[in-house]
């Protein structure tokens, strides 16, 4: 452990994302494995590093992709406790904390299994921030409703379509303009699908 950690520890910030995505991996599976009560310093060591505001974009990326696997790995209930801390500091008066944990939105589809059973309560937040003052979390807010729409827009349509469609009249014109380019993208996941299922015609 004392030669696994660290090794672990200085991948998560790597510069590649394939290591940072490892290295997640890795802490999520090692999380599980030695239970809550054991993973607890490695969780605060990682939420440090979320509330730090002069770090590089990978280091970013990379605490929030290992915060999102350990809050993943110990089933719902656990996860639960942990994203209504999310979700209150995705809308910190702090931009830098901000960015941080609207980064962990951006890994949570991938990491937790459940994570469809949430996308009526966690969409409005993601879209909430294409009207953030600060570009950069605007850019991560952007990032998190288009992976949504990637990776549910058939599945799950509903929660997506209404609060996108709702932002797309709000009176702030960057929301509107973003709004209506993820709506252009969820019409396109479900036209995909549509044209699949046209018979095809043989002259």
């Amino acid at each position: 452990m004392g030669i696994l950690v660290p090794a672990i520890k200085n991948s998560l910030f790597d510069s590649i994302p394939e290591i940072r995505a490892s290295a997640s991996k890795a802490l999520g599976r090692l999380s599980f494995g030695l239970g809550i009560d054991h993973s607890q310093e490695m969780l605060g060591w990682i939420r440090e590093h979320m509330m730090e505001q002069n770090t590089s974009s990978a280091e970013k990326s990379g605490a929030a992709q290992g915060f999102a696997e350990m809050i993943s790995c110990h089933g719902k209930e656990y996860f639960e406790l942990h994203i209504k801390e999310v979700i209150k500091l995705a809308q910190d008066e702090r931009s830098y904390i901000r960015e941080s944990y609207r980064g962990v939105l951006v890994f949570l589809p991938s990491s937790f299994e459940h994570y469809i059973d949430y996308l009526s309560m966690l969409v409005p937040i993601m879209i909430e921030g294409l009207a953030d003052e600060v570009d950069e979390v605007r850019k991560v807010s952007m990032r998190n409703v288009k992976i949504c729409i990637k990776q549910f827009g058939k599945t799950s349509p509903n929660n997506l379509v209404v609060p996108v469609m709702r932002m797309m009249f709000s009176t702030d014109f960057k929301v509107r303009e973003s709004s209506s380019i993820l709506m252009f993208q969820l019409v396109k996941e479900l036209e995909n699908d549509v044209i699949k299922a046209e018979p095809t015609y043989i002259d």
